[in-house]
């Protein structure tokens, strides 16, 4: 009676355990805006903000620190939703350089470059118009780690929390998006590679994992919404005469 209860207790401890680390296990690449919340829906980290701040957040896992210091990281930023024409949206602006929508921007799925590169996974706003920002990490850029998935959890940092630059563990690069002249109609979506990935590499530390991108969505303005309302009102009006 006594062994079977102690082993209960220790399948028990054992399974705590294993959930323990996998709640607290982080993908080697996220993103997170700040101020941002997590669309279960969707599963991505959003904003519907047109100007905000947004963190490519990067963990030593299977990973040495070393490696990834060295290697060279790559933002693309998606018009949405698929948009397969060639057209004058507007422009943005990432930590004050412009990317003219669509002037500026490549169309298909990223990452650009090797023709073995596969398409990011799991992505149904591809083929779309893309662009691409390379970038390093400082590694004076530190931040506690924590999973960008996880939201309104009290004491823990989560969805929207961004690096806290006195904590350690991760690495992070800030990106400052204006999006206030791009075409209303527009939203955009942020995916976040290495140059590994862009070679070919299908290791799922190549790429920030689809629950873990990030994008800014429109929401309809207060007067687009009272038209809408005025519509309605009109139909019911007239649906009333009728009767």
């Amino acid at each position: 009676m006594i062994k079977n209860t102690l082993r209960q207790l220790s399948a028990i401890a054992i399974l705590a355990f294993g959930f323990t680390t996998f709640a607290q296990a982080v993908p080697t690449l996220q993103l997170d805006i700040g101020g941002g919340y997590y669309d279960a829906t969707d599963e991505t980290i959003t904003t519907n903000s047109s100007v905000f701040d947004l963190y490519a957040l990067v963990t030593p896992g299977s990973v040495l620190e070393v490696d990834i210091l060295a290697d060279q990281y790559f933002l693309s930023i998606a018009v949405t939703p698929s948009l397969a024409d060639a057209s004058n949206l507007g422009f943005i602006t990432v930590n004050g350089i412009t990317i003219d929508v669509t002037a500026d921007m490549l169309y298909g799925t990223p990452p650009n470059d090797a023709m073995v590169s596969p398409d990011l996974p799991g992505h149904g706003i591809y083929d779309t118009y893309y662009a691409e920002i390379d970038f390093m990490l400082d590694e004076s850029n530190t931040s506690s780690t924590y999973n960008t998935q996880d939201e309104n959890i009290p004491g823990q940092r989560g969805t929207g929390a961004g690096p806290d630059t006195d904590g350690t563990g991760s690495f992070y690069e800030k990106f400052v998006i204006d999006a206030s002249n791009l075409d209303p109609s527009i939203g955009l979506h942020f995916d976040l590679y290495t140059l590994a990935a862009k070679n070919g590499s299908t290791e799922l530390d190549a790429f920030a994992p689809f629950s873990h991108d990030a994008a800014m969505v429109r929401v309809p303005e207060a007067s687009s919404i009272a038209l809408l309302g005025l519509g309605l009102l009109g139909l019911g009006f007239a649906a009333r005469r009728r009767g």
